[in-house]
């Protein structure tokens, strides 16, 4: 493993502690694959350091117990809103325990200053980055099902990273914020929620913006729309070239909250419990 070993400095200068061995990617270019054949640790919620552009960033990582080193497996990253972390995130969404149960890797990343910043040239597109070629050379991931979810300030920043070509993701989920299509071209299925309430991100986006991404799909101008429970309407928009989509999820009354969270929020609005956006975000990955 490559890896920088970080000086601790106490508060007169001088060096107090050796720390442990920060992880390092591989260089970009470099050949997929490498971490298939390799052992891991499984379990939830690990632990874990890289060395990115200098800087030692944090993220958790949860391997399912059923991970065999010699089989690829999907990965999903999950970043949390401004303000938060990648602890409440992991938290709030049970993303973790419910991903594993289903076989995804998954991936829980920590902002600098709690915030993911989404205009590039951006330390997080490159961080983001690192983090998939790394973890590409110490586990076995399938390089074609590779996914990204967030809320919030992470759902703008996931929707954004995507049109990243060096990272290469298959598809993205949001919740509660979203950008537009990628200006360079980027074709990607997408998955969207918002509540028409939110009092952060205006529900007055969300329709617009997910137009982009479908007629950047290929998709009919024109969504199905479906009542699938009192408070959720779903639209969905046909048409869309092979392996393509575009789907947004509206909650009617609905606050910026994700869909089923673990705990209510109401200094942000209602959550909605007629649906769960963790399920429904996995079976969309599971889809693709």
């Amino acid at each position: 493993m490559r890896c920088t070993r970080m000086l601790t400095i106490g508060v007169v200068g001088a060096v107090v502690a050796l720390a442990a061995c920060v992880p390092t990617p591989p260089p970009a270019g470099s050949p997929s694959g490498a971490g298939c054949g390799k052992a891991a640790t499984t379990g939830l919620l690990q632990k874990k350091q890289l060395l990115s552009g200098g800087v030692v960033r944090d993220y958790f990582l949860t391997v399912p117990a059923a991970y065999n080193p010699n089989v690829k497996m999907p990965v999903v990253l999950n970043f949390h809103g401004f303000g938060s972390t990648a602890t409440e995130q992991a938290l709030y969404t049970q993303l973790d325990p419910k991903g594993a149960a289903r076989g995804f890797i998954v991936v829980t990343p920590n902002g600098i200053n709690k915030q993911w910043d989404y205009t590039a040239p951006s330390a997080d597109f490159t961080y983001t980055a690192d983090l998939v070629r790394y973890l590409d050379s110490v586990l076995c991931i399938d390089g074609r099902r590779t996914f990204t979810t967030g809320m919030s300030n992470g759902a703008a920043f996931s929707s954004a990273v995507v049109c990243q070509t060096d990272i290469g993701f298959d598809a993205f989920a949001t919740v509660t914020a979203l950008t537009p299509a990628c200006a360079n071209g980027v074709k990607i299925p997408m998955l969207a929620f918002h509540g028409t309430a939110d009092p952060v991100v205006p529900y007055s986006i969300a329709g617009p913006f997910t137009a982009t991404w479908a007629a950047r799909n290929g998709c009919s101008a024109t969504p199905v729309e479906t009542r699938i429970e009192p408070d959720i309407q779903k639209r969905t928009f046909v048409g869309c070239e092979a392996g393509l989509s575009a789907t947004l999820y509206s909650i009617e009354g609905g606050g910026h909250t994700w869909p089923d969270g673990l705990v209510d929020l109401p200094q942000f609005g209602a959550t909605t419990r007629t649906i769960d956006a963790t399920d429904l975000i996995l079976d969309f990955f599971a889809a693709h």
